[in-house]
């Protein structure tokens, strides 16, 4: 009858390394003596690369406890033994039903189970895997990259067949999570990683992490000057709004007014870095050199505007291109408007845009001047002398300008007021 197995907590196996002979044909039961661990259990186990022996991985080699136990609780002999080197040294003998150990260190273990009628032997490997030494190095800081290198130890796991001594090496590749002040930036299988430059100065540290037991070590942290800059195009459109001027965010009425802002806030939406210098680029219509610089459009057309920033390390960075359109001057006059007070269509206005110059006069039938204005966003509201006018026919002449060459207008004809709701 074969002793009862207990098996760790989240046990697994790994490919064998190696096909060779089976030192023993059963593998020892070893269980966490949760009153002697103190909370600290193993993580998971592998199987050798020679057999069926287990390799048992623990955060610390103080404390572990390994048992066996006979499966029908018949009382046995129990000879535990540790290898060293070519030999094996007996630590424990005793007779029981159950017996247990505790390890004085890693390395082989075998306990002899002899209840008369049968003799079996069951072996494992106890070893406590490590990372010491983790320091973070800043390989290279430039006006696009930050280059960081994770120096660390890791305790060599190693152990042999009994049988013939050939040993074998386990490998526990780490982990490597680099974070700044604030985050997580990136996690690599490399102990090397490539970042985007910051943009201000900040601390890093890189945290070495294995599979064995979750093992984790976090470097020292390091200061990174910041040498990037980035360059990002904001405005505001200052520009005064008219119900009957056709002027919008993206085609605009000149003059188009825009306050510009090219000094960083902390927020994506602005430049980042430590900036010394800005130049903005407004296309043909001209250039400025402050880092928040307002700028009136006058003409029509399309404004490639781009803002190049710089530093005195000799970092610099120029913005993608915002295109500013201004659109080209035009007139449309309406023929009748209700000034009733419904809040509809009370005045008589022109629809504009861009307009330099603007004259609209307004004469009854006999040829009588009842409206006159030189601004284009204003209009007759259909009085004469604060009394409301006599519904009917009027005529306007309307004379305006833009600011481009050879923009004319000059619009003539008649117009109906009218008394009720159209």
């Amino acid at each position: 009858m074969k002793p009862q197995f207990m098996h760790p907590l989240y046990s697994h196996t790994i490919q064998p390394l190696l096909r060779v002979l089976a030192v023993c044909t059963f593998c020892l039961s070893v269980i966490p003596a949760y009153s002697q661990l103190s909370g600290v259990l193993p993580a998971y186990t592998e199987q050798t690369g020679y057999g069926t022996d287990i390799i048992y991985f623990y955060s610390t080699s103080s404390n572990i406890e390994l048992t066996a136990q006979h499966p029908s609780g018949t009382v046995a002999s129990f000879v535990w033994e540790q290898y060293s080197g070519s030999v094996w040294n007996v630590v424990k003998s005793e007779t029981a039903t159950q017996s247990s150990v505790n390890p004085s260190g890693e390395g082989c273990y075998r306990v002899t189970v002899n209840d008369g009628a049968t003799s079996q032997i069951f072996q494992c490997w106890v070893m406590v895997p490590s990372i010491a030494d983790v320091s973070l190095t800043v390989v290279d800081s430039n006006c696009f990259n930050l280059s960081l290198l994770a120096n660390f130890t890791t305790t060599p796991l190693t152990y042999v067949n009994p049988a013939d001594g050939t040993s074998y090496q386990i490998s526990y590749t780490p982990t490597f999570r680099w974070n700044n002040s604030k985050d997580v930036i990136e996690v690599t299988q490399t102990p090397t990683v490539l970042l985007d430059a910051p943009y201000a100065d900040d601390t890093y540290t890189v945290t070495v992490s294995t599979r064995l037991l979750n093992t984790s070590v976090t470097s020292a942290e390091v200061p990174v000057s910041a040498k990037a800059v980035k360059a990002v195009v904001a405005f505001t459109n200052d520009k005064a709004k008219a119900g009957n001027e056709l002027h919008t965010e993206t085609e605009g009425s000149a003059p188009m007014k825009l306050s510009f802002f090219g000094e960083p806030d902390g927020t994506d939406e602005r430049s980042k870095g430590k900036i010394d210098n800005y130049t903005w680029m407004f296309g043909e219509a001209g250039k400025d050199f402050i880092a928040n610089p307002t700028f009136v459009f006058q003409e029509g057309g399309i404004f490639p505007v781009t803002l190049m920033v710089e530093n005195n390390l000799g970092c610099s960075n120029t913005s993608e291109i915002t295109s500013i359109v201004v659109k080209e001057a035009f007139v449309e006059v309406p023929n009748f408007f209700t000034p009733n007070g419904d809040g509809h269509n009370d005045q008589f206005k022109v629809a504009y845009r861009s307009l330099k110059t603007f004259e609209m006069t307004i004469v009854n039938r006999w040829g009588r001047e009842v409206y006159f204005s030189t601004h284009a966003n204003e209009g007759w509201d259909g009085k004469i002398g604060g009394q409301k006018a006599s519904p009917g026919v009027y005529f306007y002449d309307v004379v305006a300008t833009g600011y481009n060459e050879n923009e004319s207008f000059h619009e003539k004809g008649f117009l109906h007021l009218l008394s009720g709701k159209q």
